[in-house]
């Protein structure tokens, strides 16, 4: 579904405004799971797997208020966040 929504955001085909921001989200979400998979293998090399899984635990509970703010307080910007946290996490745990 990411490629597709890229592809008619390049494309010019996206008029409306709230799926033009649901493209950016899925763009950034695409972004940060092609670098937490690099930085993730890196990780589980150097670092226990007790603590790894610790650390996602964490970043998780993170991801998770910040999206609850971002609800409450419409903003945009949370939901950028939010994303980027929730993909580090997914590829974190799947080490």
């Amino acid at each position: 579904m990411r490629p597709m929504l890229q592809y008619y955001y390049i494309a010019g085909t996206i008029l409306d405004v709230k799926t033009k921001k649901q493209a950016y989200v899925f763009i950034i979400l695409g972004v940060f799971k092609f670098i937490s998979g690099i930085c993730s293998g890196y990780i589980s090399d150097r670092d226990h797997f007790y603590m790894v899984a610790t650390t996602s635990t964490i970043i998780v509970e993170l991801a998770l208020i910040v999206s609850i703010i971002s609800d409450y307080t419409d903003n945009y910007t949370l939901c950028f966040i939010a994303g980027a946290l929730l993909e580090t996490f997914n590829c974190l745990l799947l080490i």
